[in-house]
C-alpha cells in the first residue's frame, strides 16, 4: 500500500490495532536458513527436484486407469467366448458295442480293437475309421445319434451338432454300410453324407447308406432323407422305401427298403431309444 494511503487509513484503525502493528514492524525479519538453501541448491544441481515432482504426481488406482478398464473388458469377452465355445460342443463319439478282433485304422493310424480307450480317443469328428472284414461296431454321440458300422466298412465320421449354434454335421461312407438313427437332441440340425456317387441330406430319421460297387443304396425306415447323385438334383427317400443312385450313371431307382435293413434298422432304433439318458 502506497505511505500517502496508509497514512489515509491509519485514523480508520483502532488504538489496540495500531499497537498490533508497531509490535510486528519492530519484529526481527526472518531469513532462510543456511543449511536448507545449501541443500536446495545441491537438489537442483543434481536433478532431484525433478525426480521429486515425478514421485509425488497423483495416480490413478491401477482400476481406475483407461487402459486397464479396456484391457479387463477384453479379458472378459475372450473368457465368455471360450466358455461358450466349449459349452456348445456336441457329445463325442462313444463305443457302444464292438465284435471281432484285429486291428481298425484311424485317421491312417493303427489301433488294436481290443483297445476301446485309445479306439475312442481318435474318433474325432472328420476322422476316418477301416473296419477289418471280421469286426463290427456301434457308436454313440450322447442323445444325438447312433451309428452302426459293418465288417469292412470305410467311413468319415460325421461331427455332432452345436448345442446352439454350428447344428450342421458331415460324413462319409466310401466303402460297407453305416447305419444312423438320430436322436432327440437331433431335433433342428442337419446332417450330410457323401458317397463316391451320391449325396444325402438328413433332417432327422433312421435310414442305412450301402456303398457296392454298382453304386449306393439309402434305404428309410422312419422319417425322409433326400438323396441324389453327385452334382445332380434330389429326390425325397420317404419311410419303408429306398433309393439307388448308380455309379454308372444309370436314372435312380425308387422301391421298397430291402427286407433286411428293415430289421437291422429297427434294432438300430430300439438299442437307441433303449440307451436314451445314459451318462455315458
Amino acid at each position: 500500500m502506497e505511505p500517502e494511503r496508509m497514512r489515509e487509513a491509519e485514523p480508520l484503525l483502532t488504538e489496540a490495532e495500531r499497537r498490533a502493528r508497531e509490535r510486528v514492524r519492530r519484529l526481527p525479519r526472518a531469513s532462510a536458513d543456511p543449511e536448507f538453501r545449501a541443500r536446495l541448491a545441491a537438489d537442483f544441481t543434481l536433478g532431484e527436484l525433478e525426480r521429486l515432482r515425478r514421485v509425488s504426481a497423483i495416480r490413478l488406482p491401477w482400476h481406475r486407469r483407461e487402459m486397464t478398464r479396456w484391457a479387463l473388458g477384453a479379458a472378459v469377452a475372450a473368457a465368455l467366448v471360450v466358455v461358450t465355445l466349449a459349452l456348445n460342443q456336441g457329445p463325442p463319439w462313444r463305443v457302444v458295442s464292438l465284435h471281432g478282433r484285429g486291428i481298425a485304422t484311424v485317421d491312417g493310424r493303427e489301433v488294436a480293437l481290443r483297445d476301446v480307450p485309445e479306439l475312442e480317443r481318435r474318433m474325432k469328428p472328420g476322422a476316418q475309421i477301416v473296419l477289418p472284414t471280421d469286426a463290427d461296431m456301434m457308436l454313440r454321440a450322447g442323445d444325438e445319434m447312433m451309428l452302426a458300422l459293418d465288417p469292412g466298412a470305410v467311413v468319415t465320421l460325421p461331427g455332432t451338432p452345436g448345442r446352439w449354434f454350428g447344428r450342421r454335421a458331415e460324413g462319409r461312407v466310401d466303402v460297407g454300410t453305416m447305419r444312423v438313427s438320430t436322436g432327440p437332441t437331433f431335433h433342428g440340425a442337419a446332417l450330410a453324407i457323401s458317397t463316391p456317387e451320391a449325396r444325402l441330406r438328413v433332417i432327422g430319421t433312421t435310414f442305412a447308406v450301402i456303398c457296392e460297387p454298382t453304386g449306393t443304396c439309402v434305404c428309410v425306415l422312419e422319417g425322409v432323407v433326400d438323396v441324389g447323385p453327385l452334382g445332380g438334383p434330389m429326390s425325397e427317400i420317404a419311410s419303408g422305401m429306398r433309393g439307388y443312385v448308380y455309379a454308372s450313371g444309370a436314372p435312380m431307382d425308387h422301391e421298397g427298403m430291402r427286407p433286411d435293413e428293415r430289421v437291422k434298422l429297427a434294432l438300430l432304433r430300439a438299442k437307441r431309444i433303449a440307451s436314451a439318458g445314459d451318462a455315458r
